[in-house]
């Protein structure tokens, strides 16, 4: 385990590093319950892609949520590690097409598994292209399909992943979002993504803080 911040251990950091659904506020209900303590194995892309997390860092996955419209999905994970160092390794890690592509050749597998005549394929890699918050390190973006009757991508979902750092914290924000059908449509989406994403990471900055991370 990592050294304990004031009294508060790294356990309960890690908890308190993911998303509520206080956080997100009216309209937002849970989804699935949390997977809670997080553990990390040598097969995990983020080892394979050269992370220095192991056994003795916390991690934490917290619960799912959902919009009144069913959407979107909500949804986080924290790992605590024993130095600010290791944490930014960490991200820079993440920020890489050795991790990224890795996770997108899981999930593809995974979706094939269920349907497999649908897919998972990367998308976006800028921090730039969503306006890098305060905090922000990695960013990634998924799109979920299948083919339509001429062989074409048919797009049906984009998957979000936003990954912030706070000191020795890094935590991933997760959103799992249906394409919206219709421009107007797709603009109040994507102001909900954005209006989403900051209020997660506000709210988990300021317990973090008062934490004294």
């Amino acid at each position: 385990m990592g050294e304990s911040t004031k009294g508060t251990s790294p356990s309960k950091i890690a908890k308190a590093a993911v998303a509520t659904a206080a956080d997100l506020g009216t309209g937002w209900t849970q989804y699935q319950k949390a997977a809670g303590v997080a553990t990390f194995n040598k097969k995990a892309c983020s080892v394979k892609a050269g992370s220095p997390v192991s056994s003795s860092d916390s991690g934490y996955s917290g619960p799912m949520y959902t919009n009144a419209a069913k959407n979107m999905f909500a949804y986080s994970s924290a790992v605590v590690f024993r130095n600010e160092a290791d944490a930014k390794a960490h991200t820079g890690v993440l920020a890489t097409p050795t991790f990224q592509n890795c996770k997108v050749a899981e999930d593809d597998a995974a979706q094939k598994h269920r349907d497999a005549k649908t897919f998972v394929k990367l998308y976006g890699t800028k921090t730039s292209d969503v306006g890098s918050p305060a905090g922000l390190e990695a960013y990634y973006s998924e799109t979920e399909g299948s083919k339509n009757a001429a062989g074409e991508d048919a797009l049906a979902a984009e998957y979000l992943r936003f990954v912030f750092r706070h000191g020795r914290v890094v935590y991933t924000l997760l959103l799992d979002v249906a394409l919206a059908s219709d421009t107007a449509a797709a603009t109040a989406l994507n102001d909900q993504i954005g209006t989403t994403i900051e209020a997660m990471n506000t709210a988990i900055d300021a317990r973090l803080s008062a934490a004294g991370v």
